[in-house]
């Protein structure tokens, strides 16, 4: 099974999504993570993120 979750505060964390099934492991390349904006008003803007934190926990 794989899930994620998300924190504004890096204390409390939530379910993001619905935890699933992984169903052929031997395939499997990960899980891509990605931050992105929309904007659909207008075909332009911009985005700036402060800090990003990627933390792997295997259980």
């Amino acid at each position: 099974m794989a899930n994620f979750h998300f924190s504004t505060d890096g204390i409390k964390f939530f379910p993001l999504g619905h935890p699933y099934q992984i169903t052929n492991f031997g395939n499997y390349l990960g899980a891509k993570i990605g931050l992105f904006s929309l904007n659909d008003i207008n075909d332009k803007g911009f985005v700036d993120f402060d800090w990003f934190h990627y933390q792997f926990t295997n259980k």
